[in-house]
């Protein structure tokens, strides 16, 4: 019977995540990617200020990106990601 091998690599999960803005859009619409590690779970938080945050989403990382689009109103907003998990 011929032996077996087997090779295991384990990676550290990545903990930075990035955001990408799409091209400017003619909608009244803007869009952004969050780019980050598949099946990690990111909370989308915006800012008027950037003291106080409120949600902006969730999403679970299907592939290795998640995109937002929001509609764009007449004030500056800041938005932020963060890993929950």
């Amino acid at each position: 019977v011929p032996s077996q091998s087997v090779t295991i690599l384990v990676l550290a999960p990545s903990s930075i995540l990035t955001l990408r803005a799409s091209p400017p859009r003619t909608d009244g619409q803007f869009e952004f990617w969050v780019n980050g590690e598949i099946g990690r779970t990111i909370a989308l938080q915006s800012s008027t200020d950037l003291v106080h945050w409120t949600p902006a989403g969730t999403n679970t990382l299907g592939g290795t990106n998640a995109e937002f689009l929001f509609s764009a109103g007449p004030t500056s907003e800041f938005y932020r990601a963060m890993l929950l998990h």
